[in-house]
């Protein structure tokens, strides 16, 4: 009878330490997955990091183009507004004759060597005139805005072309140094002077 219950106690130690030697296994293999899963979850971590940095640069980069291409815009827009001085150069202002047929004009007298150019971006609406009453070449800077330009000398330019501010629509010798300017906004006749002053 005690050989009997030596013998179960001793297969039961064995089933025991069985089990122990499966759980402790199991153990070991959880440990190694919670190892690796953490490893993950670190790599995932630095790999979400690394993924919002760039999406933070990318967001500052097309707001930065955003940016830019909304002054860029605006340059443009500004480029058909008739602020520029109407000449290359240096030139005198008489401000004494600032009216024409009832309307505000400005009346410059060139420095040699300089040309009359338009004063902003923009397409030749008319060339009118001749030579015994002179010129006149209107600019529509397709906003409202028109640019007219009087001289004595035949203009170089005509009607549909497309012109900057650098473009020169006179240009200027000894005996015809005058140029009346005159600006209107949706036909209506300002002050060149307030436009021009406005720009700096």
């Amino acid at each position: 009878m005690i050989a009997l219950l030596i013998t179960t106690e001793f297969v039961c130690c064995i089933i025991l330490m069985k089990n122990l030697y499966n759980a402790n296994n199991r153990i070991l293999s959880l440990s190694g997955q919670i190892h690796e899963i953490t490893q993950l979850n670190t790599e995932l971590t630095e790999e979400k990091k690394t993924l919002q940095e760039k999406v933070i640069l990318l967001s500052d980069t097309v707001i930065l183009k955003t940016q830019r291409e909304e002054e860029y815009k605006e340059e443009i827009q500004a480029s058909y507004i008739p602020t520029g001085l109407p000449f290359s150069g240096t030139a005198f202002y008489n401000s004494q004759e600032n009216e024409l047929d009832g309307n505000p004009t400005a009346t410059f007298y060139a420095s040699d060597g300089i040309t009359v150019t338009a004063s902003a971006n923009g397409t030749v609406r008319t060339v009118e005139g001749n030579l015994q009453s002179g010129f006149c070449v209107t600019v529509d800077h397709g906003n409202g805005y028109c640019s007219i330009y009087r001289s004595a000398l035949k203009p170089i330019v005509a009607e549909g072309y497309e012109v900057t501010d650098r473009t020169v629509l006179f240009p200027v010798d000894e005996q015809n140094k005058e140029l009346k300017y005159q600006i209107t906004v949706d036909g209506k006749y300002i002050d060149p002077i307030e436009l021009i002053e406005s720009n700096g």
